[in-house]
């Protein structure tokens, strides 16, 4: 391959030179003044398909259909991961998944607060001495604003979900962040599938779930936007990426103790204690559905926001779903509780946003 290259770089070189006009090799040097030389060299080069290797090794190469931004230090440029891969390619570590509300990011505070949190616990229980906060945070400040500002170059203005990923090594933290587009609230009727076991410790935020709850992913359907996990007792916890609720008999059952506590579901505790609508910290039990107690549920994450459930379907422990599973359907008129909580949340994370700067 090298040889035919060099092969064909002569030739072409001869070819952009005019050598049969010009036999005399050795004049041209006199006829020709030195931009038109270089000008026929580059000619020369173009024609042979010779492209010159960069020297600068580490300089990251666009990639034509990148979807997506990474920031990492420095730097931030295209990548063609997903979230899911960006974090797999890192190894264990803390996480934490925001959204832009214009040019702030929703309940910054707590996303960062929770990242040097996290990251610390895992260092403890890895021996390690916790890192400092405010290196930590900076560190975190700076690569999703890196992100944010890279990703709106390239692809707009419109409104970006980051994952913000802290890992370690030794003594050494390393903070990165990815950057892609906010996906759009879920249209038409949302279906959920209640399944598995909630996680170990789900107060952190572990980039190894991402890994571990693949093998229920398998079984979901299609047609469902997220699964449930329970405990032990049969009490609903927490989606995959969710946060949960029921309402029954006009109260808003959430789990108080084996979740993430989200940022949107801080927001609508928040709201639910202003508007004197009552809140028990408990997981609704799957006992309860299956005697169509519920007048409704709902699922919150930073691109759902707060989103009513139409569907619940209940499979067989590590089935897929089949026709004869059980099944409950919901409604909502325009004055339901559920709707009201919905339109209250989305109205208010903008109050909750504050910039990177």
């Amino acid at each position: 391959k090298s040889v035919s290259m060099v092969a064909g770089l002569a030739i072409s070189f001869l070819l952009a030179l005019g050598y049969s006009q010009h036999p005399p090799m050795r004049n041209l040097q006199v006829r020709m003044n030195m931009p038109m030389y270089m000008r026929r060299i580059r000619t020369a080069f173009a024609i042979s398909g010779y492209k010159r290797r960069s020297r600068a090794r580490n300089l990251h190469v666009a990639p034509t259909n990148a979807e997506y931004v990474v920031a990492e230090g420095d730097n931030a440029h295209l990548s063609t991961h997903d979230a899911k891969n960006f974090m797999e390619k890192r190894g264990r570590g803390a996480y934490t998944t925001a959204r832009t509300v214009g040019e702030g990011v929703f309940d910054l505070e707590t996303h960062l607060n929770r990242t040097i949190d996290n990251l610390n616990a895992m260092a403890v229980d890895a021996t390690l001495k916790p890192f400092d906060r405010e290196s930590v945070t900076s560190a975190a400040r700076n690569v999703m604003k890196s992100a944010i500002d890279k990703y709106r170059a390239e692809f707009g203005n419109g409104e970006v979900r980051t994952t913000l990923l802290a890992t370690f090594s030794g003594g050494d933290f390393h903070v990165s962040c990815h950057a892609a587009a906010l996906p759009p609230v879920p249209q038409g009727k949302v279906e959920v599938e209640i399944r598995g076991r909630g996680r170990i410790n789900a107060k952190i935020k572990d980039s190894l779930w991402v890994s571990q709850r693949k093998q229920i992913e398998k079984l979901v359907a299609k047609s469902a936007n997220e699964f449930i996990l329970t405990d032990t007792n049969g009490r609903l916890l927490e989606g995959s990426q969710t946060n949960f609720y029921a309402i029954i008999n006009g109260t808003v059952y959430t789990a108080g103790e084996g979740i993430l506590e989200g940022t949107v579901r801080r927001l609508l505790l928040h709201v639910c204690e202003r508007e004197g609508i009552p809140v028990v910290l408990e997981g609704p039990s799957v006992d309860s559905l299956l005697q169509s107690e519920w007048e409704g549920a709902a699922i919150s994450s930073t691109s759902r926001l707060f989103l009513p459930i139409h569907r619940i379907v209940v499979p067989e422990p590590l089935q897929l779903a089949r026709e004869d599973d059980p099944v409950f359907e919901f409604k909502y008129d325009d004055g339901s509780l559920m709707n009201i909580l919905s339109t209250k949340v989305s109205e208010e994370i903008a109050s909750w946003s504050s910039t990177l700067e």
